[in-house]
């Protein structure tokens, strides 16, 4: 096995457990990866699923989007950020959520008078012709690109999360802004990271370089407890 983040064979075992896989830590990147392939788990996207994570926050639509009023109150923080490179963010306010489960990040950029999409891969999560379900996410899926994109709790679940980050970044307008919020690895093993769901927590300094490869300049960013936080812009097409 090598690192699924930077392709090291310099690893070895953290965390052990039958049910959320066998976790690997990089030497070389600080990263974690699991054996366990998207194949091994993709079952378990599902209506159940969803009702699950509904329940863990509460089961309250309200209170979810509070939850995610720091996410959503970024996009509003940098709406007029301007670069002073001819990178000011586009005056549109339409906005994209790639992993948007219940929904409750729409509703609550709506509130913020975004005009909104979602992307789910989890046929139950339908909430009508302002989302869009697909086995796999892709800038071809959508008919424009996004002043705001935003993608919460998704990266660790994609196995090639390469082409997802390219995807992003071509689904994101010129100058538009990017979040992006994952897990990371911790001295601990924690149930939250480490679940069979999630294939890779990659370390923030790896999240930052690839970023910035792929054409995003960082903004601002949150390194915490358990994850991590990133605020970008599109300045390279």
């Amino acid at each position: 096995m090598r690192c699924r983040v930077c392709s090291s064979g310099e690893i070895y075992p953290v965390f052990q457990s039958e049910h959320d896989g066998y976790w690997h830590r990089c030497l070389y990147c600080g990263s974690d990866s699991n054996v366990f392939t998207y194949e091994d788990v993709k079952e378990g996207y599902n209506g159940e699923y969803l009702k699950r994570n509904f329940q863990i926050v509460g089961g309250d639509l309200a209170a979810v989007a509070a939850s995610m009023r720091p996410n959503l109150d970024w996009f509003e923080d940098y709406r007029h950020y301007d670069n002073h490179a001819g990178r000011g963010v586009p005056a549109a306010k339409d906005f994209l959520d790639i992993g948007y489960l219940e929904g409750a990040s729409l509703q609550g950029m709506m509130d913020r008078k975004w005009s909104v999409h979602g992307f789910e891969v989890i046929p139950e999560a339908y909430l009508g012709p302002h989302t869009t379900i697909a086995p796999r996410f892709h800038r071809g899926l959508f008919p424009q690109l996004y002043a705001g994109v935003m993608a919460r709790g998704v990266i660790e679940h994609v196995e090639d999360w390469r082409s997802f980050l390219i995807e992003c970044h071509a689904v994101t307008h010129m100058g538009g802004l990017f979040q992006l919020q994952t897990d990371r690895p911790v001295e601990k093993p924690s149930g939250i990271p480490y679940e069979r769901l999630h294939l890779q927590l990659m370390a923030p300094a790896m999240i930052r370089y690839w970023l910035e490869k792929l054409g995003f300049a960082v903004l601002d960013h949150r390194v915490y407890e358990l994850g991590q936080c990133w605020m970008c812009q599109k300045t390279d097409g």
